[in-house]
């Protein structure tokens, strides 16, 4: 009509009986279509934001500061802060689960806002510095209005500390300005409902004002009587553009000048309305007295008011009238077409015709794209072939930004994109690797989007890794310089192990504030567990030859001795943290052993290597070997990698168990796995005497044996197809590979177990380009085997 017969958008009108049924879809299929559209209604002013801000204000003072109250007061848009604000805000109290005693503090929030476990730098103390200025942005006023309607006793009085609240969050400068840029942007409709809200909100405030005056009332009562004189409004608006398609009930159909009326849902069950059964009879009852003699009324006279309804209506157009009729009706049965469509049909030669669902995608751009995409599955249908020659021609990246969408392959980066997220120079963390080896997207996600789950702060596994490796780093390195464990009593080394929890208290957990009773007894019987364990590193270096060169040795601070230049361009620079660096020197070379204390079940396996994943101590033993001699001063030979059990162990036995055996176990649970050189010297200056309690290895008739033996050879071959293995990881990433390619084990170890991107992955196998990558467990033989295929001239 439009396009073709020269009218405007008013000359339009669409009418259906029960238009709030047909309301959201009608809006939305107008939108999709870019038809403006105006809807007569009235807005529900309680789900406005400055009501819904003066209703979550007195929900958070009145109620505790519960987390969705605040933020459903924050999130309007009205309290001073951007919804980016609020969601860094919203972060920080999601993990540390902050409580009413938090807002109200006056001293300033001291926790990491990454939770437990993360060390404090110069980025996370300004994202603290910041945290807490929005903290005081959001909370000021509250506890402003808090105060003063705790003061107040009378109904003016709770007015004039409401009043106050306003102008402290300047909500009439906030909402007019509001309105100015939605006008800009377009919005007429909502533009016009922001400009009505504060004069509403203020005329509220002063109605209850006049008739309550002096009445006694608490902060609950005058807060409940306010929202409900507000809820008595509503904000009304009138067209905001006078060339607009209106849309409405047919009983609300008063136009003149309507050229052309659309009636949608002319179905029997609509055409003519629902009779309503006003009375005690119903109609068919009414029918039956009639009969018998006793005249009543039969609704005739509402049947004929609904007629006249309708003529009025369909009378409205000058130019062409469209009837309209559902294929179904709302419980999925067929719908009948209403009698006026049949009676029009008939009085005027008019054939009922089917719509073409496909020929109106071609009227505007949206559909029309929509449209496009049906000539992969339908290239012969003109209209569609058509509309994908225009958008390839005319706008060719959308056309394939939507055919990738359809396609569900997620595509790869551009070298654009690489560089942007990753940089020039690849950093390359063997947890960073792990991630990659396991899948492709879930590196993506992690390291280049910098994704992550919001979650709460809690002392679970990590965590507790974290702590112990605080202790046992500040222990060892304290005995270090005392001389070593040998010089330090048990006496000692408990209260130096004490000494340091206490410190990691103050430090990380900030001495217990705002922790629950059961949270600090929980860390009390942790405490006890480190002690256990720090017993046990104590004895370990006692006995050991080996001894300790570096604590939480950081590799990206050696700098250029971490990087190496890659062949397509570009470098690797390898990062990480090693928990401790073993040494012992012998006939002028020194030999490394590398530490890694494990919290969890984790156990070293040469398969998991052969996969590129679990690098992370060999891939530091090797790096050590080639800067060793800058680094140390000596000639550097590797003497292996050692996983630590840093965990307590709880004991199922009889309750008779004697001290002796309940030492056993624990010394049997703390064995360490790991590969090690296969060589006597070695072996004895890590544990000397014929049976290791400690060390993956048993002597034989005075040689040492078992699978975590490795000749030098073999380390080598190691060390070549881990460099190769993450040279080959760099190329990918530098490709912009992000393949959903989880690798799969078996039910109980594969990537997507435990993955906190499943609900932004969606992988499925076999659709697109997901694929779950099978790894097959080989045993340590099987891997020499396939080392030396590979390196047949070692």
């Amino acid at each position: 009509l439009v396009r073709d017969g020269g009218c405007r958008w008013r000359d339009i009108a669409v009418a259906v009986r029960g238009f709030e049924d047909y309301r959201p879809s009608l809006e939305a299929a107008f939108a999709y279509y870019g038809v403006p559209l105006f809807t007569a209604k009235k807005s529900d002013l309680p789900s406005k934001p400055l009501p819904a801000l003066i209703a979550s204000a007195y929900e958070i003072i009145n109620g505790g500061w519960e987390p969705d109250d605040v933020f459903a007061y924050l999130r309007t848009g009205l309290a001073g802060l951007t919804a980016e604000e609020c969601d860094i805000l919203e972060n920080y109290c999601l993990t540390w689960r902050v409580k009413a005693g938090m807002w109200l503090s006056k001293k300033s929030w001291r926790l990491h806002p990454d939770g437990y476990g993360v060390d404090a730098d110069a980025g996370s103390k300004a994202r603290l510095r910041q945290i807490n200025a929005l903290r005081r942005t959001a909370a000021e006023p509250l506890i402003r209005l808090l105060e003063r309607s705790a003061a107040a006793e009378s109904a003016s009085a709770h007015a004039a500390a409401l009043a106050d609240f306003f102008e402290g969050l300047n909500l009439s400068e906030k909402l007019a300005e509001r309105a100015e840029t939605l006008e800009a942007d377009g919005r007429l409709q909502a533009a016009a409902e922001y400009a009505q809200l504060w004069d509403i909100v203020v005329s509220a405030l002063e109605q209850l004002a006049a008739i309550l005056g002096d009445a006694r009332m608490d902060t609950a009562m005058f807060s409940r009587l306010f929202l409900l004189t507000l809820s008595q409004y509503d904000v009304g608006v009138i067209p905001v553009s006078l060339d607009m398609v209106t849309a409405g009930d047919m009983d609300r159909m008063r136009r003149r000048h309507i050229r052309h009326l659309i009636v949608l849902g002319a179905s029997d069950e609509r055409l003519p309305g629902e009779m309503g059964e006003n009375g005690v009879f119903s109609q068919d009852e009414r029918r039956a007295l009639s009969q018998l003699g006793l005249a009543l009324d039969a609704g005739e006279a509402e049947i004929w008011r609904e007629f006249s309804l309708i003529y009025n209506c369909l009378s409205l157009p000058s130019e062409t009238l469209t009837l309209v009729t559902p294929a179904y009706s709302a419980d999925g049965s067929p719908a009948r077409p209403a009698f006026v469509m049949n009676r029009a049909s008939k009085l005027f030669g008019v054939p009922i015709r089917p719509a073409d669902p496909k020929a109106a995608r071609t009227q505007a751009r949206s559909p029309a794209l929509e449209l496009a995409l049906l000539s992969r599955a339908l290239p012969e249908y003109p209209p569609a072939a058509a509309a994908a020659e225009y958008f390839r021609v005319r706008e060719p990246e959308r056309l394939q930004a939507v055919l990738q969408a359809v396609s569900l392959s997620r595509g790869s980066l551009s070298s654009e994109s690489v560089k942007a997220l990753y940089g020039d120079r690849l950093r390359l963390s063997p947890s960073r690797a792990d991630k990659f080896s396991s899948c492709r997207f879930a590196y993506f996600l992690q390291y280049g989007l910098g994704a992550k789950p919001r979650k709460p702060a809690e002392f679970s596994s990590p965590e507790f890794g974290s702590f112990i490796h605080d202790v046992l780093e500040g222990v060892a390195a304290e005995a270090l310089a005392r001389g070593g464990f040998g010089m330090i009593s048990g006496e000692a080394l408990d209260a130096l192990t004490d000494r340091h929890i206490s410190r990691y208290i103050s430090e990380a957990l900030d001495d217990f504030a705002d922790k629950s009773p059961r949270f600090v007894y929980l860390f009390n019987r942790l405490s006890g567990s480190v002690r256990r364990i720090v017993a046990d590193m104590a004895e370990d270096l006692r006995d050991s030859a080996f001894q300790p060169l570096d604590f939480e040795l950081d590799f990206s601070r050696l700098g250029d001795l971490a990087s190496s230049p890659l062949p397509e361009g570009g470098s690797l620079t390898v990062t990480g943290i090693a928990d401790r660096i073993d040494g012992w020197v012998k006939d002028g070379r020194l030999y490394l052993r590398v530490i890694d204390y494990k919290t969890g079940k984790r156990s070293f396996s040469l398969s998991d290597v052969w996969h590129g994943m679990n690098l992370q101590m060999l891939l530091y033993l090797f790096m050590l070997q080639k800067i060793g001699e800058k680094r140390y001063g000596f000639e550097t030979v590797p003497a292996g990698v050692l996983y630590v059990p840093a965990r307590d162990f709880i004991l199922s036995e009889n309750t008779d168990m004697t001290d002796e055996r309940i030492a056993e176990r624990r010394a049997a649970n703390l064995r360490r796995s790991g590969l090690l050189l296969d060589d006597p010297d070695v072996i004895r200056a890590m544990e000397p005497g014929d049976a290791p309690r400690r060390i993956p290895v048993k002597w034989k008739d005075g040689i040492p044996s078992g699978e975590a033996l490795a000749s030098a050879e073999g380390l080598g071959r190691l060390s070549r197809h881990i460099g190769e293995t993450l040279a080959a990881l760099a190329r990918e990433i530098g490709r912009g590979n992000i393949a959903a390619n989880p690798y799969y084990k078996n039910s109980q170890d594969n990537a997507c177990l435990y993955c906190e991107y499943a609900a932004a992955c969606r992988f499925a196998d076999g659709e697109g380009g997901d694929r779950l990558r099978y790894l097959k467990k080989l045993e340590p033989t099987e891997v020499w085997a396939l080392l030396e295929g590979d390196c047949p001239n070692g």
